[in-house]
């Protein structure tokens, strides 16, 4: 029987706006669903912490603590949490929102640059991605940091070809945003700027962007970011590096496969991806074998500059790539999270190669292959549990101790977790720094004993420590937690 659908029709199809809709309610929903399903985590509980504070004491905070972020998303998060509580599902909810509005200016970049088609495909690899879903349902300020990234990109690519003066501003307020969220919005700038200064030096075309403008553009931005580097500069945690070590060469292609998310996803773009790079290189140089493939009926011919593309390989190294020789020389700063921004470059490319293909029915199997394979990564993503089980350990703690019982935390920056979860105030909270401080004075009473597996992988590896000072009366595993209740040994 012969198919309804032809490649008109398809094209047909993509051509209205209304299936972008699509995708965008699909990613609200996979971002929404389950949202607050877990406890709130160390990163997390600190944004929400901090976020409570007064904006003058959060500057404060964000300045001389461990903190490596700007303060945009804390203050957005302060006004939130003003407005709609701080429940797992309130702090979470912007991240989710902000990660959902990616989907839309993927989607934009993709038609501005290629065609609707590509953008489309790059619009649902990010809905369904289990990488961009999970940053979606944190109270972070990643999502933030990539909404702004794209809406900058965008604003760039389109005050190139445009007259609209509002253009301009956008992308002026939009870039500003960007690096107030997070520093590595200094890299999507300069990839902003490569690339600019790459069309100059080619003689391409810049439409009203002049040099003495761009300029203009740069040192506005200058300006509005230098009281962040004048505040900034002797932030406790850029001065220690904070946590991060140099990273090995495996790292980069870790990026890209932390990115697809399944092992079958990071082989479908990355085939997609070269497969992109190769026709539009080829074409551009009108390579014989890029015609034989035409020729066979396997692949349409690339009708893009091959500036686009460059384009995206000039967001990828500025924003993976410097960072990375940046933490190998000089001090490290490069984690997968932080490069999010360049998640979308190579998405983009991923659906471009995918477009390419002239066969209707293998495009829409790839595009139901991505739809399947994520469906069975976020579902195993829904069910099991990812973050420490906090709630569960302070609910059994609050129902179980008795008033002036010991609870005592390791390693000491998780106490925070007690404090957002427990509703009594007659236990005796206590920070660990080390186990041998395992000390207390109990007069008859229980001392509960919480460690993460952040700091012991193998809970049986210090059980030891404890049975020397006191008598364990029970244990109980949680998601990367264990609870011990010990009471002073006989005679002590």
């Amino acid at each position: 029987m012969r198919s309804n659908i032809s490649p008109s029709s398809l094209r047909s199809l993509l051509k209205n706006d209304y299936l972008i809709l699509l995708i965008v309610v699909l990613g609200l929903v996979l971002r929404i669903y389950d949202l607050g399903g877990e406890s709130l985590w160390l990163d997390e509980f600190y944004s929400v912490n901090i976020a409570k504070l007064g904006l003058t004491d959060m500057l404060r905070e964000l300045r001389f603590e461990n903190e490596s972020n700007p303060p945009l998303h804390f203050i957005l998060l302060h006004y939130f949490i003003a407005l709609f509580g701080d429940s797992e599902f309130a702090v979470r909810l912007p991240s989710a929102l902000f990660g959902t509005f990616s989907i839309l200016m993927i989607y934009m970049i993709g038609k501005r640059l290629f065609n609707r088609e590509t953008g489309l495909i790059a619009a649902l690899i990010l809905a369904v991605s289990v990488f961009q879903v999970n940053f979606s349902q944190e109270a972070r300020g990643y999502n933030l940091m990539m909404f702004l990234g794209l809406f900058s990109l965008y604003s760039f690519l389109r005050i190139i070809d445009s007259r609209h003066r509002g253009y301009s501003i956008t992308y002026i307020l939009s870039s500003a945003l960007l690096m107030y969220t997070h520093y590595y919005g200094v890299f999507v700038v300069a990839a902003e700027n490569i690339y600019f200064f790459s069309l100059l030096l080619l003689s391409c075309k810049t439409g009203e962007l002049t040099l003495k403008r761009w300029l203009q553009f740069q040192f506005v931005l200058l300006v509005l970011f230098l009281p962040e580097v004048v505040y900034m500069k002797d932030a406790s945690a850029l001065q220690k590096g904070f946590w991060l070590t140099v990273p090995g060469l495996s790292v980069l292609s870790d990026t890209f496969s932390t990115y697809s998310g399944p092992q079958t996803l990071f082989v479908l773009y990355t085939v997609f991806a070269v497969l992109a790079l190769f026709i539009i290189v080829s074409s551009a140089f009108n390579n014989g074998l890029a015609n034989r493939l035409y020729s066979s009926g396997y692949l349409q011919p690339a009708k893009f500059k091959i500036m686009n593309a460059y384009f995206l390989l000039v967001l990828l190294v500025s924003v993976i790539v410097i960072p990375y020789v940046i933490s190998t020389i000089f001090i490290p700063i490069y984690y997968v999270r932080y490069t999010m921004v360049a998640s979308a470059a190579f998405y983009l490319l991923a659906a471009l190669g995918i477009d390419f293909i002239r066969s209707t029915k293998l495009k829409l199997l790839l595009v139901g292959l991505i739809i399947v394979v994520s469906g069975y990564a976020l579902t195993r993503y829904y069910v099991n549990d990812w973050k420490p089980g906090w709630r569960n350990v302070i609910s059994d703690i609050d129902e179980n101790a008795a008033a002036g019982d010991v609870v005592a935390i390791y390693p000491f920056f998780e106490t925070g977790n007690t404090e957002y979860y427990s509703k009594r105030d007659d236990l005796d909270v206590r920070r660990l720094f080390e186990l041998s401080e395992l000390d207390f004075n109990l007069n008859g009473g229980r001392l509960w004993l919480i460690v993460t597996e952040r700091e012991y992988p193998s809970f049986d590896s210090y059980e030891d420590v404890l049975t020397e000072r006191y008598e364990i009366v029970t244990d109980r595993q949680y998601s990367q937690l264990r609870l011990y209740e010990l009471k002073d040994k006989a005679g002590d």
